[in-house]
Protein backbone atom coordinates (compact mmCIF):
# COMPACT_ATOMS: atom_id res chain seq x y z
CA UNK A 1 0.00 0.00 0.00
CA UNK A 2 1.66 3.34 -0.61
CA UNK A 3 1.93 6.33 1.31
CA UNK A 4 -0.60 8.30 -0.61
CA UNK A 5 -3.42 5.67 0.69
CA UNK A 6 -2.26 5.21 4.16
CA UNK A 7 -2.22 8.90 4.50
CA UNK A 8 -5.86 9.11 2.79
CA UNK A 9 -7.07 6.55 5.68
CA UNK A 10 -5.79 8.17 8.48
CA UNK A 11 -7.34 11.27 7.26
CA UNK A 12 -10.60 9.59 6.86
CA UNK A 13 -10.71 7.65 10.61
CA UNK A 14 -9.45 11.43 12.31
CA UNK A 15 -12.44 12.64 10.74
CA UNK A 16 -14.11 9.93 12.34
CA UNK A 17 -12.86 10.60 15.55
CA UNK A 18 -13.27 13.64 15.37
CA UNK A 19 -16.98 13.75 14.53
CA UNK A 20 -17.69 11.02 17.13
CA UNK A 21 -15.64 13.86 19.66
CA UNK A 22 -17.70 16.83 18.57
CA UNK A 23 -20.17 17.89 21.31
CA UNK A 24 -23.89 17.91 19.63
CA UNK A 25 -25.28 20.64 17.90
CA UNK A 26 -27.49 22.74 20.31
CA UNK A 27 -31.30 21.60 20.03
CA UNK A 28 -32.35 25.24 18.52
CA UNK A 29 -30.13 24.32 15.22
CA UNK A 30 -31.37 20.79 15.08
CA UNK A 31 -34.94 21.96 15.16
CA UNK A 32 -34.24 25.20 12.46
CA UNK A 33 -32.39 22.24 10.02
CA UNK A 34 -36.09 19.96 10.53
CA UNK A 35 -37.91 23.02 9.98
CA UNK A 36 -36.39 23.93 6.93
CA UNK A 37 -36.46 20.38 5.38
CA UNK A 38 -40.41 20.20 6.26
CA UNK A 39 -41.09 23.47 4.69
CA UNK A 40 -39.47 22.48 1.18
CA UNK A 41 -41.92 20.29 1.04
CA UNK A 42 -44.66 22.07 2.18
CA UNK A 43 -44.69 24.90 0.37
CA UNK A 44 -48.71 25.86 1.58
CA UNK A 45 -47.55 25.60 5.15
CA UNK A 46 -44.63 28.03 4.51
CA UNK A 47 -46.77 30.86 3.18
CA UNK A 48 -49.05 30.60 6.15
CA UNK A 49 -46.02 30.46 8.72
CA UNK A 50 -44.83 33.82 6.39
CA UNK A 51 -47.83 35.63 6.58
CA UNK A 52 -49.03 34.87 9.83
CA UNK A 53 -46.61 33.20 11.91
CA UNK A 54 -46.13 35.94 14.45
CA UNK A 55 -49.70 35.47 15.79
CA UNK A 56 -50.62 32.95 18.57
CA UNK A 57 -52.96 30.51 18.11
CA UNK A 58 -55.87 32.32 19.64
CA UNK A 59 -55.17 35.22 17.61
CA UNK A 60 -54.82 33.16 14.34
CA UNK A 61 -58.37 31.46 15.00
CA UNK A 62 -60.01 35.07 15.51
CA UNK A 63 -59.22 35.76 11.29
CA UNK A 64 -61.75 32.55 11.18
CA UNK A 65 -64.82 34.88 11.83
CA UNK A 66 -63.76 37.52 10.49
CA UNK A 67 -62.99 35.65 6.90
CA UNK A 68 -63.70 38.07 4.24
CA UNK A 69 -65.13 35.68 1.27
CA UNK A 70 -63.93 36.81 -2.22
CA UNK A 71 -66.57 36.91 -5.05
CA UNK A 72 -66.48 33.28 -6.64
CA UNK A 73 -67.04 31.84 -3.30
CA UNK A 74 -70.00 34.71 -2.91
CA UNK A 75 -71.40 32.74 -6.02
CA UNK A 76 -72.00 29.81 -4.82
CA UNK A 77 -72.85 30.43 -1.08
CA UNK A 78 -76.58 30.44 -1.17
CA UNK A 79 -76.08 26.90 -2.89
CA UNK A 80 -73.94 26.04 0.12
CA UNK A 81 -76.22 27.40 3.01
CA UNK A 82 -79.09 25.51 1.18
CA UNK A 83 -77.53 22.54 1.14
CA UNK A 84 -75.81 22.38 4.38
CA UNK A 85 -79.23 23.24 5.73
CA UNK A 86 -81.06 20.52 4.63
CA UNK A 87 -78.40 17.98 5.67
CA UNK A 88 -78.52 19.48 9.45
CA UNK A 89 -82.45 19.47 8.97
CA UNK A 90 -82.34 15.64 8.37
CA UNK A 91 -79.78 15.52 11.78
CA UNK A 92 -80.49 18.00 14.19
CA UNK A 93 -84.26 19.43 13.48
CA UNK A 94 -85.45 22.16 11.49
CA UNK A 95 -85.10 24.52 14.14
CA UNK A 96 -80.97 24.36 14.17
CA UNK A 97 -80.94 23.78 10.60
CA UNK A 98 -82.13 27.51 10.19
CA UNK A 99 -80.17 28.74 12.97
CA UNK A 100 -77.11 27.19 10.99
CA UNK A 101 -78.24 28.83 8.28
CA UNK A 102 -78.69 32.78 9.53
CA UNK A 103 -75.11 32.05 10.99
CA UNK A 104 -73.36 30.89 7.77
CA UNK A 105 -75.26 33.90 5.83
CA UNK A 106 -73.06 36.35 8.32
CA UNK A 107 -70.35 34.47 8.81
CA UNK A 108 -69.89 31.94 6.00
CA UNK A 109 -66.75 29.71 6.75
CA UNK A 110 -66.32 25.89 7.99
CA UNK A 111 -64.09 24.36 9.56
CA UNK A 112 -62.59 21.22 7.07
CA UNK A 113 -59.91 19.50 9.80
CA UNK A 114 -61.81 16.78 11.03
CA UNK A 115 -61.52 13.52 9.29
CA UNK A 116 -65.04 11.58 8.89
CA UNK A 117 -65.46 10.09 11.99
CA UNK A 118 -66.62 10.09 15.76
CA UNK A 119 -65.15 13.44 17.16
CA UNK A 120 -62.99 11.64 20.08
CA UNK A 121 -59.71 11.94 18.44
CA UNK A 122 -57.66 14.51 19.75
CA UNK A 123 -57.22 15.52 16.18
CA UNK A 124 -60.75 16.76 15.93
CA UNK A 125 -60.81 17.98 19.58
CA UNK A 126 -57.70 20.11 19.67
CA UNK A 127 -58.56 21.72 15.96
CA UNK A 128 -62.48 22.46 17.47
CA UNK A 129 -61.46 24.10 20.43
CA UNK A 130 -58.73 26.39 18.99
CA UNK A 131 -60.98 26.76 16.13
CA UNK A 132 -64.16 27.96 18.96
CA UNK A 133 -61.82 29.94 21.62
CA UNK A 134 -62.49 32.92 20.30
CA UNK A 135 -66.26 32.37 20.20
CA UNK A 136 -66.88 34.22 23.99
CA UNK A 137 -65.30 37.39 22.79
CA UNK A 138 -68.18 37.83 20.11
CA UNK A 139 -71.53 38.54 22.02
CA UNK A 140 -73.39 38.28 18.67
CA UNK A 141 -76.39 35.96 19.05
CA UNK A 142 -76.29 34.24 15.84
CA UNK A 143 -72.44 32.68 16.35
CA UNK A 144 -73.46 29.51 18.12
CA UNK A 145 -72.35 26.79 15.75
CA UNK A 146 -68.54 25.69 15.34
CA UNK A 147 -69.26 24.20 11.66
CA UNK A 148 -67.61 21.17 10.99
CA UNK A 149 -67.56 19.72 7.10
CA UNK A 150 -65.84 16.66 7.84
CA UNK A 151 -63.07 14.73 5.16
CA UNK A 152 -64.26 11.67 4.34
CA UNK A 153 -61.21 10.66 1.74
CA UNK A 154 -59.33 8.20 4.30
CA UNK A 155 -59.36 4.70 4.78
CA UNK A 156 -60.75 3.03 7.98
CA UNK A 157 -56.88 2.08 9.25
CA UNK A 158 -56.29 5.90 9.55
CA UNK A 159 -54.55 6.54 13.30
CA UNK A 160 -57.80 8.67 14.17
CA UNK A 161 -59.86 5.30 14.16
CA UNK A 162 -62.72 5.89 12.33
CA UNK A 163 -64.32 2.68 12.90
CA UNK A 164 -65.14 3.43 16.06
CA UNK A 165 -64.29 5.45 19.19
CA UNK A 166 -60.66 6.02 20.54
CA UNK A 167 -60.33 6.94 24.08
CA UNK A 168 -57.73 7.36 27.24
CA UNK A 169 -58.25 5.32 30.50
CA UNK A 170 -55.60 5.41 33.71
CA UNK A 171 -55.03 1.53 34.60
CA UNK A 172 -52.62 0.76 37.63
CA UNK A 173 -51.30 4.15 37.53
CA UNK A 174 -50.89 3.94 33.67
CA UNK A 175 -52.35 6.22 30.78
CA UNK A 176 -53.55 3.05 27.90
CA UNK A 177 -55.23 3.92 25.00
CA UNK A 178 -58.13 1.94 24.23
CA UNK A 179 -60.40 1.29 21.06
CA UNK A 180 -64.14 0.88 20.65
CA UNK A 181 -64.61 -0.67 17.29
CA UNK A 182 -68.00 -0.51 15.27
CA UNK A 183 -66.75 -2.06 12.76
CA UNK A 184 -64.52 -5.04 12.36
CA UNK A 185 -61.06 -5.19 11.05
CA UNK A 186 -62.26 -6.05 7.78
CA UNK A 187 -63.57 -2.43 6.76
CA UNK A 188 -59.65 -1.39 7.25
CA UNK A 189 -58.73 -0.87 3.94
CA UNK A 190 -62.30 0.74 2.83
CA UNK A 191 -62.60 4.94 2.23
CA UNK A 192 -65.08 5.94 4.76
CA UNK A 193 -67.01 7.82 1.88
CA UNK A 194 -67.59 4.75 0.27
CA UNK A 195 -68.91 2.78 3.36
CA UNK A 196 -72.45 2.63 4.90
CA UNK A 197 -72.81 4.78 8.03
CA UNK A 198 -72.74 3.81 12.14
CA UNK A 199 -76.58 2.00 12.96
CA UNK A 200 -78.08 2.06 15.97
CA UNK A 201 -76.73 -2.21 15.74
CA UNK A 202 -73.45 -1.36 15.79
CA UNK A 203 -73.80 0.92 18.76
CA UNK A 204 -75.45 -1.51 20.68
CA UNK A 205 -72.69 -4.34 19.69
Amino acid sequence: MDMDCMTSEAGVRFQKIALMDAPPPPPETVFQELREKVLEKRPVLRQILYKRGGKNLYEYAKEYISVNSNPPIQKRQTELIGTLKKQVAGLLGDEVAASVADQMAKYYYVSTADHHGPICSPFFLSSNLIASAPYTEYPDPLLKYLIVVGCSNISFDNSSFPRGLLFNSFVKGHIEMNQLAFFSRDARPCPVFNYRGYSAEDIAR
